[in-house]
């Protein structure tokens, strides 16, 4: 399968959704709305977190969900791209699945696709980046709790950089050291 995406651990770092929703088989723009428009589609989206460009859209919403929608592609052609696209390989995504990514809502979709390193607090997907990024005190006003950072340890262990790893690590103990200092 061809396809525009990538795997790696500043994806892993960055991303709300699993990597999976990331990449685009070409089968599926090509049909859709053809390569010119697809990379002008992509140019939309900022590529550089530590620089945006306040007239583009955030890098995470380029991914399946936004395509969709972006595009207008119903869900029957949706399923038969994807198929096509899946078609050479063990399959991506599940029926199921390819369902929801053009029908569901978007707590379903975040429950069904989140970033197995982001956390997940009601409806919001806070990614590793986001949670490296903020304060102890924002991470506790977002709900996110040292059981959960602590819960998600493993995880990153398996999928990021050593720096990325002591930056969340850092936050977490600070977010303990917050809550300590709540209690006395």
């Amino acid at each position: 399968m061809s396809a525009v995406g990538g795997n790696d651990p500043e994806m892993v770092f960055a991303c709300q959704y699993q990597l999976r929703l990331y990449s685009f088989p070409a089968e599926l723009f090509r049909n859709t709305c053809g390569e010119e428009a697809f990379y002008a589609w992509v140019d939309t989206f900022n590529r550089d977190e530590t620089n945006p460009d306040s007239s583009k859209r955030p890098y995470n919403d380029c991914n399946l969900f936004t395509f969709v929608e972006d595009f207008q592609v119903s869900k029957q052609d949706f399923i038969r791209y994807m198929k096509e696209g899946q078609a050479a390989v063990e399959p991506i995504f599940s029926d199921d699945e390819l369902a929801l990514i053009c029908e569901g809502s978007q707590a379903q979709r975040n429950a069904a696709f989140v970033n197995p390193s982001a956390i997940l607090v009601g409806d919001t997907i806070y990614a590793p980046y986001w949670i490296a990024t903020h304060s102890a005190q924002e991470l506790a006003a977002a709900g996110i709790t040292p059981a959960m950072l602590n819960e998600k340890s493993a995880v990153w262990e398996k999928g990021l950089t050593e720096g990325q790893i002591t930056t969340l690590t850092q936050a977490k103990t600070a977010l303990q050291a917050a809550e300590r200092a709540e209690l006395q």
